[in-house]
């Protein structure tokens, strides 16, 4: 197996909102990250971004909501919300 087989390639985007968590809030995104092949939505958000834990979010991959523990695929298009209630 080549090393380009063992990593996929995704574009992610943060909602603004949740910007002033990241380490880097100036970083607008979106970026394209290479992960390990497996990589959850979960570990792209908190591990590559370091989104912290108790910050509650929701995300999209290509315009169909997923759950963070959803595995990415090679050239999916992520986007995460904070997560929100009330009314």
């Amino acid at each position: 197996m080549t090393a380009e087989a063992d990593t996929i390639s995704v574009s992610v985007q943060f909602h603004p909102l949740l910007r002033a968590y990241l380490p880097r809030p100036d970083d607008k995104g979106p970026r394209t990250v290479s992960a390990p092949v497996n990589t959850t939505i979960g570990e792209i958000v908190r591990l590559f971004w370091g989104l912290p834990s108790d910050i509650q979010v929701f995300a999209v991959v290509n315009g169909r909501s997923r759950t963070l523990s959803t595995v990415l695929n090679d050239g999916d298009t992520v986007s995460v919300f904070l997560a929100v209630a009330g009314g």
